[in-house]
């Protein structure tokens, strides 16, 4: 019975020697594989905290845009927008611009573009393209 015992204990002790050989091989492999997961995690909540921000800039590009403006494109990059839209008047661009500076979440609004749109000679409303900057 002590042979027997003793042949188990021998299995065993070759058994953890490979075990313990596999792992000491994978062990490098796991520091790699957790580096790139932090990697990732730091993508994964940077992108997420962008996301946040288009977001919101986006609900406030909407929110602050009067009755009557069409908005055409919205293109949002980094940490700044471009908004371009169609407008009945050029009042109506002006208190859009207003409306955006005074929400406190652009720091910049800048008009850069409004031009007429005409129907046999007679102007039938106002193209225009806001660039925005980040809240202060």
């Amino acid at each position: 019975e002590l042979e027997s015992i003793e042949s188990l204990i021998a299995q065993e002790t070759a058994a953890t020697g490979l075990l313990q050989s596999q792992a000491s091989l994978i062990e490098p492999q796991i520091a790699e594989v957790e580096a790139t997961r932090d990697i990732f995690d730091g993508t994964f909540n940077t992108l997420a905290d962008i996301r946040i921000e288009v977001n919101a800039d986006a609900s406030q590009i909407v929110t602050s845009c009067p009755m009557g403006i069409s908005l055409t494109g919205v293109d949002h990059v980094v940490n700044s927008a471009t908004v371009s839209g169609v407008s009945p008047t050029e009042h109506s661009i002006f208190v859009y611009a207003r409306s955006l500076r005074a929400s406190g979440r652009f720091s910049t609004v800048i008009i850069s573009s409004i031009e007429a749109i005409e129907e046999e000679g007679e102007v039938t409303g106002f193209e225009f393209e806001f660039l925005l900057g980040p809240e202060e």
